[in-house]
């Protein structure tokens, strides 16, 4: 019985975006307002002094980096996304694509 929830839970992911997917569709979901901020997320936030133009101006000059990981506490893959802010610092944001309810979750930002 373990098994086959083990099979089924691995067949039940979805195929990862592309690089250029993700970022078509994180800037597609950040212009039309389609995003959660997760409560970590806001913190980092606001510990870092980061506003939401310094992710805009990220996510359209930026790319993104290394794997995507699947999370399984939402089943979605999250996606490592990294370049600078308008101020030229360096910043990383971990992001999920929901694209069953159509949004962009913002996860960590550093």
């Amino acid at each position: 019985m373990f098994r086959c929830i083990e099979v089924q839970a691995i067949l039940d992911k979805l195929p990862s975006l592309s690089d250029t997917e993700v970022l078509e569709t994180t800037r597609r979901y950040l212009n039309s307002g389609q995003i959660v901020y997760k409560k970590h997320f806001k913190k980092r936030m606001d510990e870092r002094d980061v506003t939401l133009q310094d992710i805009i101006y990220l996510v359209e000059t930026g790319k993104v980096k290394g794997e995507p990981e699947w999370n399984n506490d939402y089943d979605e893959y999250n996606y490592c996304i990294s370049g600078e802010d308008i101020e030229g610092i360096e910043l990383t944001v971990i992001i999920s694509i929901s694209t069953e309810n159509e949004e962009l979750n913002l996860i960590t930002v550093f």
